[in-house]
C-alpha cells in the first residue's frame, strides 16, 4: 500500500487584485508511517512558489490513508506573501479529495474575526 498523491492548489491576490508573490510551505505535523507498506514520511518543508499568476500547485501525500499511523498528523501551513503578515495555520488533506485535486482555500479553517465593541 502507499499513500495517496494529492494535488494541492491555490491563488493569491493583493488587495487590489493583483497576483501576490511568494511562497506557501506545508510540514507534517509528525512521521506518517504505513507499517504493511514499509512506507515512512518524514516532517520536512514542502515549499509551493507562488508563479506570476499568484498561483501555485504541489503534491503531497494524504494524511488520512487507511493504515497510516499515527492517526491525527495534520500539515501546518504557513503563507509568505509579499507585503502581509507571515500566517500558520493546520490543515488535514483527505485521501478522498474529489479527482485527487483540492484548493488550500477549501483547506483553510474558518476563524471568526474578532469584533470590537
Amino acid at each position: 500500500m502507499s499513500f495517496t498523491s494529492i494535488t494541492v492548489t491555490g491563488t493569491y491576490e493583493d488587495p487590489i487584485g493583483d497576483p501576490a508573490e511568494g511562497r506557501v510551505t506545508f510540514k507534517l505535523t509528525s512521521t506518517m508511517r504505513q507499517p504493511e507498506g514499509n512506507l515512512t514520511i518524514v516532517p520536512t518543508d514542502v515549499v509551493a512558489t507562488l508563479d506570476g499568476n499568484g498561483e501555485f500547485s504541489i503534491v503531497l501525500p494524504a494524511n488520512n490513508d487507511t493504515g497510516t499511523v499515527p492517526t491525527g498528523v495534520a500539515y501546518e501551513v504557513t503563507e509568505r506573501i509579499r507585503g502581509a503578515a507571515l500566517n500558520k495555520y493546520f490543515i488535514s488533506i483527505d485521501k478522498n479529495a474529489i479527482l485527487e485535486t483540492v484548493d488550500l482555500a477549501d483547506l483553510v479553517p474558518s476563524i471568526d474575526p474578532v469584533v470590537q465593541i
